[in-house]
């Protein structure tokens, strides 16, 4: 699916998903729109095409996430979206809602930082929502399976 969505340029945002990619609009730095600006141009946002397991923040793209499935999530996962530091973490489980093993919403609830599972589809236009409202979120994304 395609977004024909207001972007903003200073964040990630997912632009398009379908089964095996997301492509992710990438943050455009403050040189690059004084650039455009001056030159009377508009900006020209760059993209990256993502195929395996992620985890996105407005400012950050983690590509080399571990865990292959739901039920892999474990502390090491719990640590790292605890030093993205948000507000809440959106689980994307792929193309059906996959419950996550308990100790993960337990850990996050204890440090205040809320965990909404959705598939993945809903995390990716969910992540847009809170990004473009400002919010800190991390959204860690199982890709959508391509079907054979």
């Amino acid at each position: 699916m395609h977004f024909a969505q207001e972007t903003d340029a200073r964040a990630h945002v997912i632009r398009s998903y379908a089964p095996g990619e997301i492509v992710v609009a990438l943050p455009v730095t403050p040189e690059e729109i004084l650039a455009a600006r001056q030159n009377q141009r508009e900006i020209q946002l760059k993209t990256r095409s993502v195929t395996d397991h992620v985890v996105i923040t407005p400012d950050t793209l983690v590509d080399d996430w571990s865990p292959r499935s739901v039920n892999e999530l474990g502390q090491r996962d719990i640590d790292l979206f605890l030093r993205l530091q948000p507000e809440v973490v959106l689980l994307g489980t792929g193309a059906a809602l996959l419950r996550p093993p308990p100790r993960l919403e337990r850990a996050l609830n204890s440090e205040g930082v809320g965990l909404e599972v959705m598939d993945t589809a809903s995390a990716c236009r969910t992540f847009n929502i809170l990004t473009f409202e400002g919010r800190r979120v991390v959204l860690a994304m199982f890709m959508i399976e391509p079907e054979n």
